[in-house]
Parts: structure tokens; C-alpha cells; sequence
């Protein structure tokens, strides 16, 4: 009778020799890479940027990247010095991923971040924000001491003109703290509020106005994903904000003209989201640089943790992995060009088919294939942005709704005359869903209509 010492050290190396031969076979199944779709090599460019169309001294994108930089530093000196330097970076190692070069060579180890808590400020979800600013006023106060840096640096940024990403494009492309940002921004836009609330009506539009005009300035130009949501969730908080004005307050006289000039239709630059997919597709082809991504596995500080990237890497075909994202991001520009009024249909159409289109594989083991290119594209999966496209109708409604608020108040209409106002306003103040007229409630006393930008169907409203 063996000893159970043998027995267990037979088992141990079966085990192992198992293991070692399935890992073989998966290694065998992955030794060839797919050739690229003729869909995936629409998008193989050179992810240079163009030549700028702003002067860099005009392009805010540098003062959003210099945002956090060292109580100061001039925050767009410091924002082409950061572009700068990955650029140099680049140029002397074409692999370099800015996690690995070292995000404090880039950043700074002295940043200012915003202090303080959230529950202040106005967001998406507060219902009324004149009526939260009224009752925060002494946290608003103290968030105005604590960040009187940060909220100086947002107050300079009304003297830009535009937003253009002027970064090479990569998987790992250093892009601007937006947090603090979008912080600093609520925290003046509550502000506002809450100078309304105190009797400062025409300075709490004046803010509001302004903010609006300049976030709308920065709408057009070269963009990625998160830049172009993160001035789409702006616009909208101002919109909410302003519309709240309004409905408390009326129209000041001396903002009438501004008013009007604020709330002009979207133009084409800001509604382009086609152009955005494309910039997100020329980020994800550098998927394709295999020494990219195993540059992660050289940032490793644990051995093992650099044994293990390297071991799981044959089961990485790149082409294969963009062929997956090149057909999404193609759907999603195709999604972009959708109009409004056919969008709510065609969207559930081509997700449909999008997910039809990965159903059914012509061979048994194509689940073995790839497995880590599927598990990239299951974590970063571009298939939800399709619905982005509606943030943008849900915000030209917004405009809508709040252009006929502001009407409907400055001509005294009555609450029995309203319906028929909409009835017979323009087609640039319908639904932009159902090319419809606007929805009357006059128990709410609100205008809306149904949309579809936070994912689900949900009312825009505003009242009166």
C-alpha cells in the first residue's frame, strides 16, 4: 500500500500535468488572431490630433486639465505643461501608458480637491434647488471658505471660448478632474440660488446666464465621451436652475434679450455625437498595441502579479477585440444620426441586432477564443452609450420647455390659454420625440414631455 504522501503527490501532478495540457490546448486555440472587419478598418487613422482650430490661449481644455493643480500655479500653464509632457512622453516611448509614467510626473503630488460634502449643493435629484439653497445657508458659506481656491479657478473659466481636445488618443490619454470641476460649478450655481432666495434675483440670473452661455461655447470642437457628457449634465443643471427662476420670479426686464439669446436652439456642433463615438473608437483602437497593454503588467509591483498578466496575455488577440469594439462604436454612430422622432423605436431595433449579431458563433469553441479581449469589452463595453444620443434630445426639449416657460410668463398667458399656446407654437417647441406639442398640466401647472436620456422613460418638466 502506497503512503498517503505518495498518493497525494500522484494527485498533485496530475492535477498540474491536467492543468498544464488544458492550458496548452487554450493557448493552441488562441495562437492566431482574426484579420480587422472591413467595419473595424474605417476606423485605423492616425489618433494624432488634427491641427487646432482655436488658439491654445482660447481652448479651455487647458485650465480643465490644470484644474487641481498647486494652490498657484496658473491652471492653463500647467494644463499645456501636462499635454507637454505626455506628448514628450510618448514621442520617446510610443507605448507609454501615463499610469505606468507615473500620474505625479504629470499631475503634481500638491493638488487642490474639493472639501467638503455633497449634500449642500443642488443636484439631478433635488426637487426644488431654490427652496434646498434657502434652508443650506451657512454649508453653502462654509463650502465657499473651504474652496475659495477652486471657485475662483471655475470663475476664470468664463473668459473661454471654446473646448478641443488637443491630446494624442489612447486607451490611457490623461483627461481633466471633472469631479472637482463640476463640483465647483454646483457649488456657484447653488450659490445662485440661494442669493435669490435672499432678494438677489437679478444677480442669481446673471450667474445662472452666464454659466449657461459658456458651458454651451464649449459644446462644439474635438471631444471625447466623457468631456461631452459631463457639459451636457452642466447645461442641463443650469437649465434646471434658471427655469426654477422663472417660474418663482418671472422675467427680469433687464435679462430679456439675454434670456432669448441664451435659449436659441441647439446648433449642429452641439448636438454631434456621431463625431464623438468616432474619437471614442480611435481611444479604443490602441487596444490593438499588445506592449500597451502588457505595459500593466510592467507597472506590476507584485511578481506575481507580473508573472500573471503575462501568463493570461496569449488569450488577448487584439484585432479580434477591436473587431468587437469597431462594430459597436459603428452602432452607436449610426444611433447618433437617428432623429428624435424615430430614435425611441430605432433604438430598441439595433440594440436588438446588435445583440443579435454576437448570438450565434460558427464554431464550438468560440467561447474559448479571446477570452480576455471579451472580458475587456464586457467591462468597457461601448453598447450603452447608444442611449446618448437622447441626453442630447432631452436637452433640446429642456431648452424648449423652458423657451415656452419664459413666454408663457412674460405674456401673462392664463392658465385656460395655455394648451392652446402650445397648440399653436412652432416646431421648434414640440416633443422632440413625437414632433407633438409640449404637455400642459394644469393641476402641476407644469409643461413636459417623456424622455429617454437617463436610460428609461422618464418626464422633463418645468413649472409654472
Amino acid at each position: 500500500m502506497k503512503p498517503p504522501l505518495a498518493i497525494a503527490l500522484k494527485i498533485l501532478g496530475g492535477s498540474l500535468a491536467g492543468l498544464a495540457s488544458l492550458y496548452l490546448l487554450l493557448v493552441a486555440i488562441n495562437l492566431a488572431d482574426e484579420d480587422l472587419t472591413p467595419e473595424a478598418k474605417q476606423f485605423i487613422e492616425d489618433p494624432s490630433p488634427p491641427p487646432p482650430t482655436i488658439p491654445a490661449a482660447q481652448n479651455a481644455f487647458y485650465a480643465f486639465l490644470g484644474f487641481t493643480s498647486k494652490e498657484g500655479d496658473d491652471i492653463h500653464v500647467r494644463g499645456q505643461a501636462i499635454v507637454e509632457t505626455y506628448h514628450k512622453a510618448l514621442a520617446d516611448n510610443p507605448h507609454t501608458k501615463w499610469q505606468g509614467y507615473g500620474e505625479t510626473q504629470l499631475f503634481g503630488t500638491e493638488r487642490v480637491r474639493f472639501k467638503g460634502k455633497s449634500e449642500a449643493l443642488c443636484s439631478k435629484d433635488t426637487s426644488s434647488c431654490l427652496a434646498h439653497a434657502a434652508k443650506s445657508g451657512a454649508a453653502i458659506q462654509q463650502l465657499l471658505q473651504d474652496n475659495a481656491v477652486l471657485v475662483s479657478r471655475y470663475r476664470s473659466l468664463a473668459a473661454y471660448v471654446a473646448y478641443e481636445n488637443p491630446m494624442r488618443l489612447t486607451l490611457t490619454t490623461p483627461i481633466p478632474m471633472f469631479f472637482d470641476t463640476r463640483q465647483a460649478a454646483n457649488l456657484i450655481l447653488t450659490d445662485a440660488a440661494r442669493m435669490a432666495a435672499q432678494g438677489r434675483v437679478n444677480e442669481a440670473f446673471g450667474i445662472v446666464l452666464d454659466d449657461l452661455a459658456f458651458w454651451r461655447r464649449l459644446q462644439s470642437g474635438r471631444h471625447m465621451l466623457i468631456e461631452k457628457m459631463v457639459q451636457t449634465a452642466q447645461i442641463s443643471a443650469d437649465l434646471k436652475v434658471l427655469s426654477e427662476l422663472v417660474g418663482r420670479y418671472g422675467v427680469p426686464k433687464a435679462y430679456t434679450r439675454k434670456i432669448a439669446a441664451t435659449l436659441t436652439p441647439l446648433t449642429d456642433g452641439e448636438r454631434d455625437t456621431a463625431t464623438v463615438m468616432r474619437t471614442e473608437a480611435l481611444v479604443t483602437e490602441s487596444m490593438r498595441d499588445r506592449t500597451l497593454i502588457l505595459s500593466s503588467a510592467d507597472a506590476e509591483e507584485w511578481a506575481m502579479g507580473r508573472l500573471g498578466a503575462y501568463l493570461v496575455m496569449p488569450f488577448y488577440q487584439p484585432n479580434a477585440t477591436f473587431n468587437r469594439y469597431a462594430h459597436a462604436w459603428a452602432f452607436q454612430m449610426e444611433m447618433a444620426r437617428v432623429p428624435p422622432a424615430n430614435f425611441v423605436e430605432q433604438l430598441a431595433a439595433h440594440e436588438q441586432r446588435f445583440k443579435d449579431s454576437f448570438a450565434n458563433v460558427q464554431v464550438h469553441w468560440y467561447d474559448w477564443y479571446n477570452p480576455i479581449g471579451k472580458l475587456f469589452f464586457a467591462i468597457g463595453s461601448p453598447g450603452s452609450f447608444a442611449k446618448f444620443p437622447a441626453r442630447l434630445h432631452d436637452l433640446d426639449g429642456q431648452f424648449r420647455l423652458v423657451a415656452l416657460q419664459v413666454q408663457i410668463k412674460q405674456h401673462a398667458i392664463p392658465d385656460g390659454r395655455i394648451e392652446g399656446y402650445l397648440e399653436k407654437a412652432g416646431p421648434e417647441y414640440h416633443d422632440p420625440y413625437t414632433d407633438k406639442p409640449m404637455h400642459w398640466d394644469p393641476a402641476k401647472r407644469s409643461l413636459s414631455f417623456e424622455g429617454y436620456g437617463s436610460g428609461e422613460k422618464k418626464p422633463v418638466e418645468v413649472h409654472l
